[in-house]
């Protein structure tokens, strides 16, 4: 086949909110990508609508029935929406992996892992369905090319798993609209002056252990009446979060509750936002509690907008983030290392705890780390002066360039 003729498609589950989401919509706007192929409807970034096709318009929530259904559908859907063998199809997330090498079988084409997490900290920590991972590693070693956000991540795959197909291509961010869209106010309450605000994006799933926060504000709090804590997310820890606050005997608000906000709340649990950007650049800290990441957005997005970030030493991406040159690390993290604008921490365990127990030890560490930060004022202004040169490393333009040349 000539290769002239070889076109470039994207499979994903959706555009329903999520980091990898957020880099398809801005990836699929380079000229080489001739359509996104989404499994479900659910779309709320801002795309071109012309290159976007949802296969199947009725599996709003998919169970398993209709998710055994992809495979006996998918092909015969793609072939009808125009994929032709020897095209590559860009897989991102668990199940278009499946379907990628299904595909790859009964259509020719070629497909393209794009692995938007560790490996190894989804297989130690995820508790959901998930694929075998004698499994998930044929299929690595069956695509064209494995595409991974983190350089950490991309030297365990190529040594642990002794891959060969591995390409590094980092997270991009359009600087100039994201800093637009942080000075949008709208639902945001006004009293970030008055008070100390954390904030911590993401699914409120085990994954992201959000109950150590929790647990470690709750602490805080008995010491300083000036904190507020913003948990922005939604999923199925909602409740046993909102449970321990309560134990704790923190007021809670909730945007699911249909309250006022206003500032009589200790803890905002304010559901998935859009643009959480606008929140985030009035706080004073940005808190990632992650048990295992890729190269998280959010932490990246936070230090564009000047906000210090406290995060885990997790499977991967923050390491890389907050240290240009991790080799000075050691391997496995036992006390906080500074950077210029964070504070690596030393990772959680994972087992989840939503009581009012004493606080174990990394979690006082943090502890520590967080009230000595509140008490040098000057120090997390330095932070905030020093995130600048985040710009430059992760800017969308340049980013956009190395995916040209892996559809190339």
């Amino acid at each position: 086949m000539d290769d002239r003729t070889i076109k470039n498609y994207i499979l994903i589950s959706d555009l329903g909110g999520g980091g990898a989401e957020r880099q398809v919509s801005h990836i699929m706007h380079l000229e080489e990508v001739t359509k996104v192929f989404l499994l479900y409807p659910t779309i709320v970034y801002n795309v071109p609508q012309h290159k976007v096709e949802c296969l199947f318009p009725n599996f709003h929530q998919p169970g398993l029935w209709q998710k055994i259904q992809l495979f006996f559908l998918l092909p015969s859907r793609l072939k009808k929406a125009g994929l032709k063998p020897g095209d590559q199809l860009f897989c991102f997330l668990q199940i278009a992996y499946l379907l990628g090498l299904w595909c790859k079988f009964l259509l020719g084409i070629k497909f393209i892992t794009c692995l938007r997490t560790s490996p190894f900290g989804f297989y130690e920590n995820f508790k959901g369905l998930k694929i075998p991972q004698f499994l998930f590693k044929f299929i690595l070693k069956q695509a064209k090319e494995v595409i991974i956000n983190s350089k950490q991540s991309g030297t365990e795959l190529r040594t642990r798993w002794k891959l060969d197909n591995v390409r590094i291509i980092e997270n991009g961010y359009d600087y100039a609209l994201i800093t637009k869209q942080a000075q949008e106010v709208d639902l945001v309450p006004d009293f970030f002056e008055s008070f100390n605000t954390f904030i911590t994006v993401g699914r409120l799933v085990h994954d992201k252990g959000q109950w150590h926060l929790i647990r470690i504000f709750a602490e805080l709090k008995k010491e300083r009446s000036d904190l507020k804590f913003i948990i922005a997310g939604q999923g199925p820890l909602l409740e046993p979060l909102t449970n321990v606050c309560h134990l704790y005997g923190l007021k809670v608000f909730r945007s699911d509750h249909n309250e006022p906000l206003n500032a009589s709340f200790d803890v905002y649990f304010i559901g998935f936002q859009k643009n959480p950007y606008s929140w985030i650049r009035r706080c004073k800290l940005f808190l990632l509690s992650s048990l295992y990441e890729g190269l998280p957005n959010v932490l990246i997005e936070s230090l564009l907008l000047e906000v210090p970030v406290i995060s885990s030493d997790c499977k991967s991406g923050p390491r890389e983030i907050l240290f240009t040159h991790n080799e000075a690390l050691p391997e496995t993290l036992a006390k906080p290392a500074h950077s210029s604008y964070g504070i690596l921490m030393p990772p959680f365990s994972g087992e989840e705890n939503f009581t009012t127990s004493a606080l174990h030890s990394v979690e006082q560490l943090w502890f520590q780390e967080i009230k000595s930060l509140l008490d040098h004022p000057l120090q997390l202004q330095a932070m905030m002066m020093s995130s600048k040169d985040i710009q430059s490393r992760y800017g969308l333009k340049p980013i956009l360039a190395f995916w040209r040349k892996a559809f190339s």
